[in-house]
């Protein structure tokens, strides 16, 4: 469900929340087949994926807007590209965090989209808000209207933190190296859904304990931007990846 942050709620801001960045944090780490993978794909060229640690009371909406209106975060994030810079009229929606494994996906091989062997079934190309779709996994994703596997996912499955990543892959940049095979992407999903998220285990069951939020200040369909709090860190995560057309 999309939510809107007015100027009353800017003005109720707590300020409950300080935060210091990370130095030297990086989602791919030593990974250099996860940071090839991203260059391949064409997200490195506008990704900032920045950390920071948090010391007060969290509050959902009031911790989003404290840390937009941090003067730490604001200057650590000063010299990216696309970053939120304002709270006021911000629309957000909170994104599931209940997945702990990668079957959600069993049904794109189930439905046909890919082969038995791995392999994605191509199709004719279309481009939807500059980003090119070739194939039926892209056509799920972009093709929201009128793609016979729009309806694979539910409303609130596709609302997950690990739907969104894929998604996130899959479509790529404007520079984008499709993949032959889902795999790949599969790969990338998880390794980037366990970087950004904290998973703890209660009386035995395994689960997510982070806070995700998708912020939607972009005009850009095809962008992500997300905030990603782990209370019992006491961090938070920032990506932004805006989608900027070749043409």
């Amino acid at each position: 469900m999309v939510m809107k942050i007015d100027s009353d709620g800017v003005e109720e801001s707590t300020g409950a929340l300080n935060f210091t960045a990370v130095e030297g944090y990086s989602l791919t780490d030593n990974n250099k087949q996860l940071s090839d993978l991203l260059m391949k794909w064409g997200l490195d060229r506008t990704l900032t994926v920045a950390k920071f640690r948090f010391s007060g009371t969290f509050a959902e909406t009031s911790a989003i807007v404290d840390f937009i209106n941090s003067s730490s975060v604001q200057q650590h994030l000063h010299t990216k590209p696309n970053h939120v810079t304002s709270a006021t009229n911000l629309q957000f929606e909170p994104l599931g965090t209940s997945c702990v494994d990668m079957s959600l996906f069993d049904r794109i091989k189930a439905r046909g989209l890919v082969t038995e062997s791995g392999y994605i079934r191509k199709m004719m190309d279309e481009t939807y808000d500059g980003a090119l779709s070739c194939n039926f996994i892209t056509d799920m994703f972009l093709n929201i209207d009128e793609s016979e596997n729009a309806a694979l996912f539910t409303d609130q499955e596709k609302d997950e933190l690990l739907f969104r990543l894929l998604k996130w892959v899959c479509v790529g940049g404007s520079l984008n190296q499709v993949e032959e095979k889902l795999e790949p992407y599969l790969l990338v999903a998880k390794e980037l859904y366990k970087k950004l998220v904290c998973v703890v285990k209660v009386d035995g069951n395994i689960s997510v304990s982070s806070r995700a939020y998708h912020l939607m200040g972009s005009s850009n369909s095809n962008s992500m931007c997300l905030l990603i709090f782990n209370e019992t860190q006491r961090s938070v995560i920032y990506l932004n990846s805006p989608f900027v057309p070749f043409f």
